[in-house]
């Protein structure tokens, strides 16, 4: 018998298990890595900040404030009182610091240089339930010790700015009694709870036995399998709650006149939806500060609101659509970035909140299952002689959004930057397309995509639906001929719906 592949296989024969456990008690102060901006370097670097409720003041060790070329506005010498009456009197300088959020919001702080800030403790320690807990809720913590690591925090957050970087607090509590809040680096885990460390030991009784691939495909499949990658074509395919999802969100989607329309798909909480208005002139208000500092990066953000505005992604508006779903409006903040032919990036923020509240991402399905798996895509590309990728230009911008949903994306802008959000000077926007800031985007795109793929049904079509990452596609071909005419049949394919393909590359010069 010719082998080609052989393939481990579990008896499913009874064994026992032995577990050794131990539990004890930890203390988790509340941290999280946030980036900040490196005045010498021009650039963003991820330091940690410790937060204390108990604190007065915001400090930044004296010594990474100088790496850092933090603005300096004054020097002064500070008091300050300890526990059990211990006085500490030290020179200090008021300096600025700019941080930056999960989702690329710049947010600005006055805060003082310290020699040193505190000894260095342990992270948090995350017992096996906590693990499973947080990755079931799709929770990634914004410090990235969690096995009782040592470390030394270099900013401590004071009262001054603490809810200005702590978003939610105590929504959400682990299995040994953690809890998790919420600040705009993402979740941070404190408290009081208990650490359990298991070892398994479980004999296994296994055979081996003799298969013959069907095909160079399927072969390579199974090694990439087998490594670990857990992954086959058509997981989520199989799920059938993720089917029936996939098939009912397909029918409301539409491709009408060359472009395609479709919903968000909406959480039974939508009507839980607050507006979030306040929030967002709160933020206008802090953007508005900065960007009267930086003429340029204003010159640059009104002109890019502008191009949308011309360009239909937004529009004005002074009524609401008929039958809305609910209305939200999304703080938004520009990234800088010097080195780029367009400087600044404008990101909106979709889970924006208040304390208790719900943003817009809380009620709208991610959808990730949605989205191809990058590993079956390249395997896919690796059976081919050709590869050719490319990807769809604004992609996202080019997803209409139905008209009851547009609301969901309002947002507040100024006429004149140099006067406040009055009345008088205030513009409300609302998006006509897909925004940038909500996390469900990319599997609204792939959907959209696939129902517009399987609605064509041809071969290419097919290829290009199982090949699709967000905005990306590989194409494979055995010949130039045959990827030239590839290349033409997915750009018509694509313009059929208002989409441009753009950017081919290959791995055959001739192509």
């Amino acid at each position: 018998m010719t082998t080609s592949n052989m393939q481990l296989k579990n008896e499913n024969k009874k064994s026992q298990i032995t577990a050794l456990t131990s539990t004890s008690t930890q203390l988790v102060l509340m941290t999280a890595e946030g980036d900040v901006w490196n005045y010498n370097k021009r650039e963003y670097e991820k330091i940690l900040f410790l937060f204390d409720s108990g604190a007065q003041k915001t400090v930044i060790q004296e010594q990474l404030a100088e790496r850092l070329g933090l603005p300096k506005q004054s020097s002064e010498i500070c008091t300050m009182s300890g526990i059990g009456g211990h006085i500490e009197n030290f020179k200090t300088h008021i300096v600025n610091l700019k941080v930056s959020s999960a989702f690329g919001e710049d947010v600005q702080m006055q805060i003082q240089t310290k020699p040193v800030i505190t000894n260095g403790f342990p992270s948090v320690n995350l017992s096996n339930d906590d693990v499973a807990f947080l990755k079931e809720n799709r929770i990634r913590p914004a410090n990235s010790r969690l096995r009782g690591e040592r470390q030394n925090p270099h900013v401590l957050v004071g009262l001054d700015h603490y809810h200005d970087l702590i978003t939610g607090q105590n929504a959400i509590k682990t299995p040994t009694g953690l809890h998790v809040a919420e600040t705009i680096f993402g979740p941070t885990i404190y408290g009081k709870g208990t650490t359990i460390k298991e070892s398994l030991t479980s004999p296994t009784t296994f055979s081996l036995t003799t298969v013959h691939e069907k095909s160079e495909k399927e072969l390579l499949q199974k090694i990439f399998e087998l490594e670990g990658l857990g992954i086959t074509p058509d997981e989520c395919r199989e799920d059938d709650k993720a089917l029936e999802y996939l098939e009912q969100y397909s029918k409301k989607i539409s491709f009408k006149h060359g472009y395609v329309t479709a919903p968000f798909p909406l959480k039974e909480n939508i009507s839980e939806l607050e507006d979030n208005y306040t929030v967002a002139i709160r933020r206008l208000e802090s953007l508005q500060k900065t960007l009267q500092l930086n003429p340029e990066q204003a010159k640059w953000y009104c002109d890019i609101l502008q191009k949308y505005e011309e360009e239909g992604m937004i529009e004005t508006f002074t009524q609401p659509a008929e039958n809305v779903v609910g209305t939200y409006f999304m703080p938004h903040s520009g990234v800088w970035r010097q080195n780029k032919k367009v400087p600044l990036r404008i990101v909106f923020d979709g889970s924006s909140k208040k304390r208790g509240k719900l943003s817009l991402n809380d009620v709208i399905h991610k959808g990730e299952s949605f989205v191809n798996k990058i590993h079956d895509i390249l395997i896919r590309a690796r059976t081919k002689k050709i590869t050719m990728m490319c990807d769809i230009q604004a992609a996202f911008s080019q997803i209409r959004l139905v008209d009851n949903h547009k609301d969901l994306c309002r947002f507040v802008w100024v006429r004149n930057i140099k006067y406040p959000p009055t009345k008088d000077n205030l513009i409300l926007y609302r998006f006509r397309r897909l925004p940038f800031g909500v996390t469900a985007s990319p599997s609204i795109l792939n959907m959209a995509l696939t129902a517009y793929l399987n609605a064509k049904g041809t071969k290419l079509a097919k290829e290009i639906q199982q090949s699709l990452y967000v905005d990306n596609i590989l194409i494979g071909a055995e010949s130039v001929t045959e990827a030239l005419e590839k290349y033409v049949q997915s750009k018509q394919l694509f313009s059929e719906i208002g989409m441009n393909l753009r950017e081919y590359i290959s791995n055959n010069h001739e192509v």
